[in-house]
């Protein structure tokens, strides 16, 4: 589950490089922070911060909400899932 408001996940390859946004309308605010062990939210970016090249955040404009990006070096040479069958 992604907050409670509906998104949009958007992913682009490029030679050597994935990038990831997810768009929402939410308000709430992103944050990277340490849950509570019985917490079951709060661990996405955490993961996104130890796994990304860099990572970011920007509002949507005037419209409602945010966009998270986060980019991923991979091989220039990497097959895409749909190869590796």
């Amino acid at each position: 589950m992604h907050g409670e408001t509906p998104f949009r996940l958007a992913v682009a390859r490029h030679t050597s490089t994935v990038i990831v946004e997810v768009t929402d309308t939410g308000t709430g605010e992103v944050s990277v922070h340490d849950p509570a062990a019985s917490d079951p939210h709060g661990r996405g970016l955490r993961v996104v911060a130890r796994l990304a090249q860099s990572w970011g955040v920007h509002s949507n404009g005037p419209r409602p909400g945010k966009t998270v990006w986060f980019r991923l070096d991979v091989a220039a040479d990497a097959r895409s899932p749909r190869q590796l069958a």
